[in-house]
């Protein structure tokens, strides 16, 4: 139930006319309530009430029953009760209990940037003034209960036996600041008056006169106040100084420093972001040049650290049908000993990386996906890197299926198709080589797109036949040739010099090599009931056989007209030659050896 009350300006019997239209109650479109002049409403007023809604004109009162609300310019209140006293000016709201006896829909006030929870409101809409009982509401980063508060025109709240906490859990806050009496002037301060600290429900003997807490929630740009300390191998430091700038309302920046006695020192560029709707995340860089120990003295060294942490969400909403995320954590392997502070990443020696994005072509078949994937061992400094690695996808398609909305279920109709292809480019290397020229000379990169064709029918009514044929190609940029060269060499292994070795050369240049197969299976089942006489409790027992037979065949790729495979000796006495492929160092392996 929904109506808009408004004030009519002009006078009847020395009185302002105010009206009452109803668009879902014709009984009552026509009631007029009359006010004293001086009512005090100056804006239209909106109601709703999803239970039932009731006026008394002698008394000019309103009743509005379940779900109500109510709104006058910028002023909303919304509650399970809302009773409006035309006469006195005044609007009183509390919660409605439920089956339980539990309080439900307790009144949520809200004024410009004001906004509350609390048991029960009395406002007086000419005064702009009111008293509030169980008061809830949040200020800047922390959560503010009272038991009883006084509402002032001038954005202040003066409340009584009042709780203020920052605990993630403000039902039952696990600490809080307990305050006889205070004031609050929203979104800038609270200024309290004798109040003492409670944890976890245990009061703190010592309380303090008087409090003051910053409450605004605008952020400002500022100096971030260091820590101080001393290290044994690094000696007296300030940490994490620097500068706070708030950059926009989607963005803040970070810019701090640290600065060792004995000569470390490191720098530090943190952010946070959140586009509401759209995407959040936070980006951290640390580098740190630790000098450890005095110079001149055993135990000493120099080196360079750095870690990267990076973590981006995008909301499912943002846009259906593309979506963007990331989690990087990476660093060099004697970054967690000498600078981590919390004991988990302190003891981890795994660490992983990952940078995804997704597009999937509306209107068509076909889906893209990018990763960018890297794995970490801080122990052997081992570090696994995927640049990048791309898919693309094509769903289930069926060429030969009839366009017409009747279709005739023929075999062909059935036939299905789907593509899949891939590029990889990985490398496996030290963190101390990672930037180096021979790390870049040892990536290992290739292609592969495979196509399998499958389709099913029945054959004599009750077989099932299910030929399918499959079709994978791979595409390299290098292959490999091995022979046994008769030559002096001098072996770094054992430090000797010997004669004759296997060498392993990389040809350049691109190779294709692909491989097929096909396979027919056939199938049927088999029904059975087998019926027990004697026994009372078992009736039958139904069987189900499954009987199946197939025939495939793959070609012998290994055959000199197909160019893949070659032979090699691993002595100069050796008589047995031994087989490998050109491409057996392929990130996508070569085709298979053997006709099967």
């Amino acid at each position: 139930m929904s109506f808009t009350l408004f004030v009519n300006t002009t006078k009847a019997q020395d009185t302002s006319m105010v009206a009452l239209n109803d668009t879902t109650n014709s009984a009552l479109a026509d009631t007029t309530i009359y006010a004293p002049k001086d009512e005090g409403l100056t804006d239209p007023v909106d109601y709703t009430a999803n239970d039932s809604l009731f006026y008394d004109l002698v008394q000019q009162k309103a009743f509005l029953w379940g779900n109500s609300s109510l709104k006058m310019g910028n002023f909303v209140l919304s509650a399970g009760y809302i009773e409006v006293d035309f006469k006195n000016q005044k609007i009183y709201a509390r919660g409605i209990e439920d089956s339980l006896g539990n309080k439900t829909q307790l009144p949520k006030y809200k004024e410009g940037q004001e906004e509350f929870t609390a048991e029960e409101v009395v406002y007086d809409y000419r005064t702009r003034k009111g008293t509030v009982k169980g008061v809830r509401t949040e200020q800047a980063d922390g959560f503010l209960f009272a038991a009883q508060a006084k509402m002032h025109e001038n954005n202040e709240y003066h409340f009584a036996n009042g709780r203020y906490t920052t605990c993630n859990d403000p039902t039952h806050p696990h600490y809080y600041i307990k305050m006889t009496k205070a004031k609050v002037v929203n979104n800038s301060k609270i200024i309290s008056g004798p109040f003492y600290f409670v944890i976890e429900d245990v009061p703190v003997p010592i309380g303090l006169p008087f409090g003051y807490f910053p409450s605004k929630q605008k952020r400002s740009a500022g100096i971030l106040t260091p820590g101080y300390g001393e290290e044994a191998r690094r000696g007296f430091f300030l940490k994490n100084i620097g500068y706070y700038f708030p950059i926009s309302d989607y963005a803040d920046l970070a810019l701090s420093g640290d600065i060792y006695s004995y000569g470390s020192w490191a720098l530090r560029v943190t952010s946070k972001y959140k586009y509401r709707y759209h995407f959040w995340g936070n980006f951290s860089l640390d580098f740190q040049n630790n000098v450890l120990g005095e110079k001149g003295l055993s135990g000493y060294s120099e080196r360079k650290d750095f870690k990267l942490r990076w973590s981006h969400s995008q909301d499912a909403k943002a846009n259906p049908s593309s979506r963007f995320s990331a989690s990087v954590d990476f660093g060099t392997s004697s970054y967690n000993k000498y600078n981590e502070e919390n004991i988990g990443d302190f003891l981890k020696n795994t660490k992983s990386s990952n940078i995804s994005y997704t597009k999937r072509f509306l209107g068509t078949p076909f889906t893209f996906s990018m990763n960018i994937k890297g794995s970490q061992n801080t122990t052997t400094s081992k570090v696994d890197l995927s640049l990048p690695v791309l898919t693309l996808t094509m769903a289930r398609q069926y060429p030969f299926k009839a366009l017409s909305k009747v279709t005739k279920g023929a075999w062909y109709e059935k036939i299905g198709v789907n593509y899949t292809a891939s590029f990889s480019n990985t490398v496996s290397t030290l963190d101390t080589l990672l930037f180096t020229q021979t790390t870049l000379n040892n990536f290992r990169n290739g292609f592969q797109h495979s196509i399998p064709v499958s389709t099913s029918f029945n054959l004599f009514k009750y077989l099932n036949v299910a030929p399918a044929f499959n079709y994978k190609g791979r595409i390299y940029t290098n292959s490999i040739r091995k022979y046994w060269k008769d030559e002096l060499f001098f072996n770094t292994v054992d430090s000797t010099y010997e004669f004759g070795h296997l060498v392993t050369d990389t040809i350049n240049g691109l190779k294709h090599v692909y491989d097929w197969s096909v396979s027919v299976p056939l199938s049927t089942k088999l029904y059975g009931m087998f019926y027990f006489k004697r026994i009372k409790r078992l009736e039958a027992i139904r069987h189900v056989v499954t009987p199946s037979i197939g025939f495939s065949y793959r070609p012998d790729f290994g055959d000199e007209k197909y160019g893949y495979y070659d032979t090699y000796y691993e002595s100069a006495d050796d008589t047995v030659p031994n087989r490998y492929s050109y491409f057996d160092n392929g990130i996508y392996g070569t085709a298979p050896y053997g006709k099967s």
